[in-house]
């Protein structure tokens, strides 16, 4: 029996790697951006590693049945090949993975990658001849006894890298209870008297969405909109972009991102507004950072008795790590473009909410769900964001909203552009456009740039309540700091046309972007030109980076 221990510990080794170890890593690494936390996906990890290590040393008890007496060999064999195979494994995605994409909905694409595919197939060819050349010279179950040894020093060295990763990162032992969960709940809601809708499509850019606009095919959408091209957000991504469009407030790295998203949506003078108004809140959004105190207030959330679906959890996880640690040339087989965690993983138990989907920011989910609802009409006034995927990458959709494989940024933007038509339409089809604000806009704009200068142009569309007239232009440099000021006089009956009375054509208007993907620091600048134009925004010099706290 001596002779199967070791291939029980290597089994149990081979599963704690990528089913423990890397999923704490990878929570670490995207702590502020996912809703569960270690306390939530422990049992799940647990499960599937248990499970699998399971199987894994049944099949080598039969193994062992068959070969042990008669073919001792065999059965080394067979462990040495195991070792080999975790052994590649191990390097691929804890040394060769630097160099990956962002999994931002991107196809993995072979193209880019051809040195790094050498480099991987021939460490996989060193790694076997090694092995083959070693079982010739000292024997199979010499080379096991090795193995063994190497294992368990690769097993203390990925747990020395599990503690340091808690250690320096403690947020992670932490427990979550400020996350919500968006549903569909009151999706097809509007009310008879007042609406406010802020209709957000993900990263359109104002120069193509309006080359694209002007297409004969879609340029009446938009009668009765005042349009501002000359718009800067205030940040380039979405996470920070968002809370600031909700609430006016700055993420300056004065604390935690949670912190912050929490206080900026607790203080929030739009939220106090629209309740002073007396409107139903519902947000069409994931990744929403608000205590349940707050969050309460948003009636299509959901905070009770959100869990892990292990089996759901193990499905996109498989996808991920055969993602980070197949080798190169075996990557496009995992299936995945982006890391689907949010609703995808959510068990409910909950009656009430169970009836309701999940939100999605998916295209042709909200486009079915737009085009086919069916709208009720309620007294009380009803405020809506809904943030969909609208042009953000992966471009993998034609105008006609058909997913195709190389597609390009202009035939995603006019896909968005036949969602909105078909949602202002409903809208108009059922009486409820007239007596709504209808501001059509996005967190930022998009750049080819790699990091998130280039983005700061996004659209701007607005229409006031009871707005008619042809569809008009302005000039105005406006910045998302104008918003606040903007959303108060069209809760008071404003049009469109009538805002922004007061900017100066000389401003300028501050802009913060993080210099990488990676970056917790953010780079202030200052756009003194056109919002589009690069040459003339000026970084001041400032940065902010979050100081570090001695725990206590």
């Amino acid at each position: 029996m001596r002779r199967i221990i070791y291939p029980i510990c290597l089994s149990f080794i081979t599963f704690y790697m990528l089913f423990i170890y890397e999923p704490i890593v990878m929570l670490s690494n995207n702590i502020d951006d996912l809703w569960f936390d270690l306390h939530m996906m422990l049992p799940s990890i647990i499960i599937i590693t248990f499970i699998l290590t399971t199987i894994l040393l049944l099949l080598y008890f039969i193994l062992y049945i068959i070969f042990n007496e008669k073919h001792k060999k065999v059965f080394d064999i067979v462990t040495i090949v195991h070792f080999v195979l975790f052994f590649i494994l191990y390097i691929h995605g804890n040394f060769m993975a630097k160099k990956l994409h962002i999994l931002d909905g991107t196809k993995f694409a072979l193209k880019n990658y051809t040195i790094d595919i050498i480099v991987s197939v021939v460490v996989i060819l060193l790694i076997i001849i090694i092995a083959i050349i070693s079982v010739k010279k000292f024997g199979a179950e010499r080379i096991v006894k090795v193995s063994k040894y190497l294992s368990i020093i690769i097993f203390i060295m990925l747990s020395v890298g599990l503690i340091s990763t808690l250690i320096s990162n403690p947020k992670v032992l932490k427990e979550k209870t400020y996350m919500p969960i968006a549903t569909y709940k009151n999706i097809q809601n509007y009310s008879k008297n007042k609406n406010f809708i802020m209709f957000v499509l993900d990263g359109a850019d104002s120069r193509e969405f309006d080359k694209a606009r002007k297409n004969s095919k879609y340029k009446n959408i938009f009668k009765d909109f005042t349009y501002y091209p000359d718009t800067m957000s205030t940040y380039g991504n979405t996470s920070n972009s968002v809370p600031y469009i909700l609430t006016g407030i700055w993420d300056e790295k004065t604390e935690e991102f949670n912190e912050y998203s929490k206080n900026a949506y607790k203080n929030s003078h739009f939220f106090k507004l629209l309740r002073k108004n007396k409107y139903n809140m519902n947000i069409y959004a994931n990744e929403i950072i608000m205590n349940s105190n707050e969050g309460s207030n948003i009636l299509n959330f959901y905070y009770q008795n959100s869990k892990i679906d292990t089996y759901l959890f193990f499905k996109e996880e498989v996808k991920y790590i055969s993602f980070k640690y197949l080798p190169y040339f075996l990557k496009s087989f995992s299936g995945i473009n982006s890391l689907k965690l949010t609703a995808d993983i959510i068990s409910v138990k909950d009656e009430e909410m169970s009836s309701y989907n999940y939100y999605s920011w998916d295209n042709l989910i909200n486009y079915d769900t737009f085009r086919n609802g069916i709208i009720k009409k309620k007294n009380k006034n009803e405020f809506k964001y809904i943030h969909i995927e609208g042009p953000h990458l992966p471009f993998n959709m034609d105008e006609d909203l058909n997913i195709i494989d190389e597609g390009t940024y202009t035939q995603k933007i006019k896909a968005s552009l036949k969602i909105v038509d078909v949602y202002l339409n409903k809208l108009k089809d059922e009486k409820i456009y007239d007596n709504s604000v209808i501001i059509i806009m996005s967190d930022h704009g998009l750049s080819e740039n790699p990091d998130f200068k280039g983005r700061q142009n996004p659209i701007l569309f607005i229409k006031g309540i009871n707005e008619h007239h042809d569809f008009k232009v302005s000039d105005k440099p406006i910045s998302y700091t104008d918003l606040m000021g903007a959303y108060e006089q069209l809760l008071n009956g404003k049009k469109s046309i009538d805002l922004f009375k007061n900017i100066k054509k000389d401003r300028k208007r501050r802009f913060l972007y993080y210099p990488d993907q990676y970056s917790n620091m953010l780079i202030e600048l200052y756009q003194t030109g056109k919002a589009w134009d690069l040459n003339t925004m000026k970084e001041t010099g400032k940065t902010y980076v979050l100081e570090k706290k001695d725990e206590k």
